[in-house]
This record gives structure tokens, sequence and C-alpha cells, in this order.
């Protein structure tokens, strides 16, 4: 563990703790079956889909031959696996008959079960951070990044930059809520980058890029503006805009000029 955390692997890092998260012999005995994925498995399914369930990872989208991938980053995942694997074959996790120069057979289908869960994790981990605390100021509470984490229910959740939905994570939980209200049949959707009111449309679409997709949320289809360039007083907005009763606009808008004084 320590070598792997010193070797800076990020989502990487999951893959090896996927895999080893059971017995070699568990993967060997249907390997052909964890060569293969299925990216739909669970739809019109009425069986529930568990995040427990390591199939359920190992059929992550993985965009497997998109992307444009150059020739030095194919490389890296290269080198990680090769050393991903060594690690395996040091701790004993897999057993070769006799030394060789070159991977033996287990050695060679682990490795390419390793890139696959590699894809799986970059494309479907989140971020998660602890929160310093004061215990006096809650404000001067900080918040600081500790690792990566996958949740193979939540990583379904579709990416729009004006998300209504965030997550909170608590040891080994975590807890998804809505941020507006959403009605009955609206889909649930996360943030992948920063959201419409603090990012620009460029740069939210340069960052995207690596997941492959061109986001067409409606903040970024009718480019809606970043929250520095908004109207700082409400007072003149047309009533129309509010999609409020006339005689609740008064009241709303006399509270939020009070919180912003």
């Amino acid at each position: 563990t320590d070598i792997m955390f010193q070797a800076s692997l990020g989502a990487w890092g999951l893959a090896y703790r996927v895999l080893t998260s059971r017995p070699w012999e568990y993967f060997r005995q249907n390997i052909e079956a964890w060569l293969t994925h299925d990216e739909k498995v669970g739809v019109g399914s009425s069986e529930v889909y568990s995040s427990e369930d390591i199939a359920s990872f190992h059929n992550l989208v993985t965009h497997n031959g998109v992307g444009n991938k150059q020739a030095p980053e194919l490389m890296m995942q290269c080198h990680v696996v090769v050393f991903l694997v060594r690690l395996l074959l040091k701790v004993g996790y897999i057993k070769e008959k006799e030394e060789a120069d070159e991977f033996q057979e287990d050695a060679m289908l682990a490795g390419r079960l390793l890139h696959h869960f590699m894809r799986a994790a970059y494309y479907n981990t989140h971020e998660t951070t602890q929160v310093l605390s004061t215990k006096s100021d809650f404000e001067g509470n900080t918040s600081v990044r500790i690792g990566r984490l996958t949740n193979p229910s939540l990583a379904l959740l579709n990416h729009s930059c004006d998300p209504n939905y965030r997550r909170v994570s608590s040891g080994i939980t975590t807890y998804g809520f809505a941020t507006k209200p959403i009605h009955k049949g609206a889909e649930i959707c996360d943030v992948y980058c920063k959201p419409f009111s603090v990012g620009d449309l460029e740069d939210r679409h340069k960052y995207l890029a690596k997941y492959n997709f061109e986001c067409r949320c409606s903040a970024c289809g009718e480019n809606w503006r970043v929250m520095e360039c908004l109207p700082g007083s409400l007072d003149s907005r047309e009533v129309k805009r509010y999609n409020q009763p006339q005689s609740r606009i008064n009241s709303q808008v006399q509270r939020v000029n009070r919180v912003m004084e």
C-alpha cells in the first residue's frame, strides 16, 4: 500500500484494490466472462443494482477504443499495468510456476483485467475530501483531498453543468441529496466539472473532453453567464422571470437583499 501511495497512481490504484478484494481463482475460473463486459447490464432488469457487486464496477463505461489516446498516455498505462502485476507476483497473489523473463499466462490475464479496471476507475471515480475542523469557527474549517472512491450506482448519473444533486461521504458510505426540487420523472444529474456559475463554457468543455462527450445541457446550450457576470440587484428583474406569483416576489427580493447587505 505504501509503495502504491508513493507512486501517485490516483484512481488507478483502485483497480488493484478491486482485483485483490477477491482471490485470483475467483476471476481465473471464469476469466472469459471477466475479459468482456456489458455496459448496459441491468437495463430493463427487475433485479436490484448493487454497488457492492464487483460485476457492477466491471461493467461500467470505459470508452475503450475511443478518445484518440496518444502514445505517451498509452505507454503510461502499460507501465502502470506492469508495475501492478509485479506487485501481485511479489505478494504471492499470482503464483508463477517458475521464474521467467516474461509474464506467464496468469500474469498476462491479470494484466488485461487490471487494465480494464483502470479504465473503469478513471471514468467512474469521485474525489473524496475530509473537513479539518477548528471546533470554534465553522467558517474557518478547511476541506482537504484525501483520495478517490468509486460507487457504481452513483457513477451511472449523467453530467449537467447545472446539477440538481450532490454527494457527501462519511467513512465508506456516500450519501446523495437533491440541491433543488426534482420533479417526478426528471433526470438526476451530477456535475463532473465546475458548475456553470463559476466556470465559463470554454473551460468546462475543455475539461469534459477527457470523458469523451460534449455537454449539451441548458447551461451550455444557452451559454448561461457565470455568477460574477450576473446582476447584483434583483429589483429590476421582469416579473415573468421569477416564475413565482406576484404576491411572493417582493418578500423574496427583500429577504435576498437583506442577506446580501
